[in-house]
């Protein structure tokens, strides 16, 4: 009997260590199972955001290409300060044609404080600091940017001179991505709007994995109104960004993602 008991004995004990074994292996399968699934959603999302966010920023070129200004802009890299110079003297009565047409900004105040705002623009215009070094030096810069959704005319003036200002590329790409991260600002809004919980948009982004939330989409390899693959006047919006994994498994590095999309602005034939 005592040789009986001890053979049960150690038999049960065996089971206990395999089914915690299986348990553990099956909770990880699992834990990876869903850590892709975020991924493919988070993924997913963000391509979303980029793809409005070119499609709106290339329609507004349509307007600076109707009044001429991107002619002027064909010989930007000989003359940068023509077109610069030609779109603000004349975007004011573009606008107001605009607004008597289609009502753009209509019950929209116009006392949006953007004055921080301006002097990014016109501070990132006028150096040679890298995307690095301005979004150091900008570290709040969305902010000021978001006052952009609620004020069509400073958001038409503000890609205007990104679009055909005489910024270094890294100007433009630190100027345009903060643009394109204020408009997924406000598409993450809208996405409280159909239900659940609310979130701002920064926490939303935290909440599914990505580093930093919406401050943490890096840039700097954007390029907006440039030749891409042979084709002028082009906006390439490129979103890196890392994504944690699920607590609490740890097992995981932090996963870098980048999503892409080119678009051809509005603008007429570049022959």
């Amino acid at each position: 009997m005592r040789k009986t008991d001890f053979t049960e004995g150690k038999s049960g004990a065996v089971i206990t260590v395999e089914a915690s074994i299986a348990f553990t292996c099956f909770a990880i399968v699992m834990l990876t199972l869903l850590f892709l699934i975020r991924i493919i959603f988070v993924y997913e999302l963000v391509q979303h955001q980029i793809n409005m966010s070119a499609k709106e920023l290339a329609s507004y070129s349509y307007i600076y290409d109707a009044v001429g200004a991107m002619e002027i802009d064909d010989n930007i890299q000989s003359n940068t300060s023509a077109a610069e110079g030609y779109f603000n003297g004349n975007i004011d009565n573009i606008v107001d044609g605009i607004d008597s047409l289609i009502a753009v900004g209509e019950g929209v105040s116009d006392t949006v404080n953007s004055t921080e705002m301006d002097d990014i623009i016109d501070n990132a215009g006028k150096t040679a600091a890298s995307y690095k070094e301005l979004k150091e030096k900008y570290p709040e810069s969305l902010n000021s940017f978001k006052t952009l959704i609620s004020d069509p005319k400073k958001l038409l003036k503000t890609v205007g001179s990104i679009f055909l200002g005489n910024a270094t590329s890294d100007a433009k790409a630190f100027l345009g991505g903060e643009v394109v991260r204020a408009m997924m600002s406000s598409y993450l809004e809208d996405m409280n709007n159909s239900g659940g919980r609310v979130y701002e948009p920064g926490e939303r982004l935290e909440k599914l994995g990505i580093v930093g939330g919406l401050s943490g989409i890096d840039f700097s390899a954007s390029h907006f109104n440039e030749t891409i693959n042979g084709q002028k006047h082009s906006i390439d919006i490129v979103a890196c960004y890392k994504v944690k994994p699920i607590a609490p498994i740890s097992i995981y590095k932090e996963i870098g993602l980048t999503n892409r999309v080119t678009v051809k602005m509005w603008v007429g034939s570049d022959d």
